[in-house]
C-alpha cells in the first residue's frame, strides 16, 4: 500500500541522513547534518527545551535543517530571514554629542567570503567614504608583534596581526576578524586597520570634520525587557565538577514594573514567546570577592503552547469518541421484555 502510494506521486523530496528505502524512491534527496554535527534545540511534548551542542564538524557542504528550509524558501521566492548566533556585521556609526547617531550596517554576507587575497569595497550612501574589507577570518586572535613573528604572508598593522585559529565546535565561541581600510570619495585611502569581535573599543575615523566609529561584532537581538541576576546557585555531584543543579533567581523589568522569576536546569522561563534556558555560568574575577554570572540560552518559540493545545484537542477527541460509543452502547443494549 505504501509503495503504491509512492508510485502514484508526481514528485518526491526526501530530507534524510541515510539513503533509506524512501530516499531511494525520491526524485530529490537533500542531505542533512546529523544530531552531533549541529547546534540547536529540541522541544519535547512536555515543552522542555533541550539544547544540542555540536560535537564534531559536519562534512563540507552539509547544512543544518533550518538552513536547508531557508534555502528552499528563498529559491521559491520567500526569504524567511532567519538568523543564527554566528551572524556578524560591520557597524559604522557617526558620533554626535559623544553618542552614536546615524548607524550604517554592512551585513556579514559581504564579508564572510573574503578569504585569502579577496577584498570588497562597500559604499554606503550616507557616509562620506567607502569601506574596504579583506582578509576575513572566521576565528582569529589579535596578536602583538612583540609576542612572536606572524606566519608568512600575514600583514602586520600598527604592531599587531591576525592569527587564524581552528573553528570552535561551539560556533558561538568563534571570534571573527578582518582587515579594513577607509577609502575617501576623492580616492585617498587611509592606512589599514584590524577589526575583531573581541575589541572593547571601536576604531575611530575622522572625515570632513565628522567623527565615525567602525566596529565588527556579532548580531544582537534586543529583548522587550531587561533581566537582572539577583542570586546564582551551583551544586555539583560529590567529588566532581559535574553540575547537578544551576539555579538563577532573576528580576525581569519591563515598562517600570518588576517581576521575580527562577530559571534552572530543565525549568526555563517562558515569557513573550521567548524561552530562557539555564545553559551555563561564569565566574567574574578571582578570590572571595569574585562575582557569578549566569549564561542563558534564549529561544524564540511562537509554537511554545502547541504541544499543550494538541493535548487538549486529543483529549476532546477521545471524550467525543467515548461519549459516542457510550450512547451507541446504551441505545443498542437489549431491553428487558415487558409482560402484561
Amino acid at each position: 500500500f505504501v509503495h503504491e502510494g509512492f508510485d502514484n506521486m508526481e514528485f518526491i523530496v526526501v530530507h534524510d541522513l541515510f539513503m533509506t528505502e524512501t530516499a531511494r524512491r525520491a526524485d530529490v534527496v537533500l542531505p542533512v547534518a546529523c544530531y552531533f554535527e549541529k547546534d540547536g534545540t529540541f522541544t519535547n511534548a512536555d515543552r522542555r527545551i533541550q539544547p544540542v551542542r555540536r560535537a564534531v564538524n559536519a562534512p563540507a557542504g552539509l547544512k543544518s535543517d533550518w538552513e536547508v528550509v531557508c534555502d528552499i524558501s528563498k529559491a521559491m521566492g520567500t526569504d524567511l530571514k532567519f538568523a543564527s548566533s554566528e551572524d556578524i556585521l560591520v557597524e559604522v556609526a557617526e558620533v554626535k554629542d559623544d553618542k552614536p547617531a546615524a548607524i550604517q550596517v554592512i551585513g556579514g554576507k559581504y564579508l564572510t567570503d573574503l578569504t585569502d587575497a579577496a577584498s570588497r569595497r562597500v559604499r554606503l550612501p550616507a557616509l562620506p567614504f567607502d569601506v574596504e574589507l579583506s582578509a576575513y577570518l572566521p576565528n582569529a586572535e589579535v596578536k602583538a608583534l612583540a609576542s612572536g613573528a606572524p606566519p608568512a604572508g600575514v600583514a602586520v598593522i600598527d604592531g599587531y596581526y591576525l592569527l587564524a585559529k581552528a573553528a570552535e565546535l561551539n560556533a558561538e565561541a568563534n571570534t571573527p576578524a578582518c582587515v579594513a581600510r577607509i577609502v575617501g570619495r576623492d580616492g585617498r585611502n587611509s592606512e589599514p586597520f584590524l577589526l575583531s569581535s573581541t575589541a572593547r573599543q571601536p576604531f575611530s575615523v575622522r572625515s570632513d570634520g565628522r567623527v565615525f566609529t567602525v566596529l565588527l561584532r556579532k548580531r544582537l537581538w534586543l529583548m522587550p525587557f531587561s533581566v537582572r541576576l539577583d542570586k546564582f546557585t551551583a551544586e555539583f555531584y560529590p567529588g566532581t565538577m559535574k553540575p547537578s543543579k544551576y539555579v538563577s533567581n532573576i528580576t525581569r523589568s519591563e515598562s517600570g514594573r518588576d517581576a521575580k522569576a527562577v530559571i534552572q536546569m530543565n525549568e526555563p522561563m517562558r515569557y513573550a514567546n521567548l524561552t530562557f534556558y539555564q545553559a551555563s555560568y561564569q565566574q567574574l574575577g578571582q578570590g572571595p570577592s569574585a562575582r557569578m554570572a549566569s549564561v542563558f540560552e534564549v529561544v524564540r518559540n511562537p509554537a511554545d503552547k502547541w504541544p499543550q493545545y494538541s493535548l487538549y484537542v486529543v483529549t476532546f477527541g477521545l471524550l467525543v469518541h467515548f461519549i459516542t460509543k457510550l450512547a451507541g452502547f446504551i441505545q443498542d443494549r437489549p431491553r428487558p421484555a415487558q409482560h402484561d
